[in-house]
């Protein structure tokens, strides 16, 4: 998928009715449920481990990835 990122071995910890609290690479962050490519993430509610995949501008904002130079 163009512009998204795809992150692997992601836990789910708590879910706030808008967002999932995630953690990503060790790095606790909330991510909108707006925001995630539903049919390919498996993380989807508290409990979960699996695939997230987010578009790549809000993985730059949550200081998962670099931008690109």
């Amino acid at each position: 998928m163009k512009d998204f990122v795809t992150f692997r071995y992601v836990e789910a910890i708590r879910s706030n009715g808008v967002g999932l609290l995630c953690r990503v690479n060790g790095k606790e962050v909330w991510v909108p449920y707006a925001n995630m490519a539903t049919r390919e993430c498996t993380v989807r509610r508290p409990g979960d481990w699996g695939l997230l995949v987010i578009p790549h501008w809000l993985a730059v904002n949550l200081e998962l990835v670099e931008r690109a130079a």
